[in-house]
């Protein structure tokens, strides 16, 4: 599994990283630009990421910006939903509605720090379950 973490806080990323890296091989930017230019990149070599790590306020842009742009890519390429980069808001803010908003602009999932591994798992299995439903609900 590739995977793409977007955090522009050290130790947040590097903890990030520790946990995700016993899921698969984990690529670490800091700002929004880097992360397009990733998800961008790892198409274009035919090996695109299957989950984002997404920071909500990045220094410049916020996640959400980061996390339409993608989805717009996605829908250009025509990709069906299940071939999509499984995408994770990561956020400080644990509000309904900024949780609402990201839902609606087609995130996969929502972690409010400070994480654990524990959450981090927990926040998989639902997109992995979700992902095993809808392949076979078809």
């Amino acid at each position: 599994m590739r995977i793409l973490i977007v955090e522009d806080e050290k130790v947040s990323s590097q903890k990030m990283k520790l946990i995700m890296s016993n899921f698969g091989e984990c690529d670490c930017v800091a700002r929004g630009d880097e992360a397009l230019n990733a998800f961008q990149k790892a198409w274009e070599m035919k090996a695109p990421y299957d989950i984002i790590t997404l920071d909500i306020f990045l220094d410049d842009t916020n996640g959400m910006d980061v996390l339409i742009e993608i989805r717009k890519a996605e829908d250009e390429m025509r990709l069906p939903q299940t071939k999509k980069t499984k995408i994770i808001m990561v956020t400080a803010q644990a509000n309904r509605d900024f949780m609402t908003t990201c839902k609606t602009a087609e995130c996969d999932g929502y972690i409010v720090k400070p994480f654990t591994r524990e959450t981090i798992t927990i926040c998989l299995k639902e997109i992995y379950l979700k992902y095993v439903d809808s392949v076979f609900t078809v």
